[in-house]
């Protein structure tokens, strides 16, 4: 009895998380040279099973222009970096895209704090198909800085990654936004509630690109 019992109250919490859910909204600010990072909103994120609310502060801000999306991440703490290991063992981010709200394809943009990365491409619709292995992504930059109780980066991912026509002002792309700590005590969080599954698209989240002067 004790070892079904114990089962219930955790899913029960996710379940209620669940009927809550709203896909989150983030609007993206324009982004400028020398630009205020302080004055840009944290994206919210939270515990990518239950979808309870993040442990650990993390920080990720995005702004957006003509050449592309820009982001900055910072974490108070020290990441698993370990080149013997793979870029799935150690901290990372994982940046998930469906341009539009039609969901047609989903793209993923992963690293790790040691700078390595990982790129895909699939097509959803109208039928979903293998990923595309001629997807390269190399227009993708990223850099990362590793303390003795924190590791922060930027990264930038130019419009040319996407097949899609690249955002206007007040567009909405569906996204997803992961921050893996591997590092004890572990804790995976995301921008979207999806239960587990990063890719899970039906359950991201909204970026909305604002226009100049908001």
């Amino acid at each position: 009895f004790k070892l079904i019992a114990d089962y219930w109250p955790e899913a029960f919490k996710t379940q209620r998380a669940l009927a809550d859910y709203e896909p989150p909204v983030y609007e993206v600010k324009r982004f400028a040279e020398g630009m205020d990072w302080s004055k840009v909103a944290d994206m919210p994120m939270v515990e990518f099973k239950s979808g309870a609310e993040q442990k650990i502060a993390s920080s990720l801000k995005l702004a957006w222009d003509e050449k592309g999306l820009h982001g900055r991440f910072h974490a108070p703490y020290a990441p698993m970096a370990d080149k013997a290991k793979a870029l799935w063992v150690n901290d990372g981010l994982e940046l998930l895209f469906a341009p539009g709200l039609k969901k047609e394809q989903v793209y993923q943009f992963s690293y790790d704090c040691l700078g390595r990365t990982f790129v895909q491409k699939q097509r959803l619709l109208p039928i979903p198909q293998a990923p595309d292995a001629s997807y390269k992504g190399e227009a993708f930059t990223h850099a990362e800085k590793i303390g003795a109780n924190e590791w922060s980066g930027e990264f930038l991912l130019p419009w040319s990654l996407f097949e899609e026509a690249a955002p206007k002002a007040y567009d909405s792309w569906n996204a997803n936004f992961v921050r893996n700590k591997i590092s004890e005590p572990k804790e995976v969080v995301s921008s979207s509630f999806t239960l587990g599954k990063h890719a899970n698209t039906p359950m991201f989240g909204i970026l909305r690109f604002l226009g100049k002067g908001d």
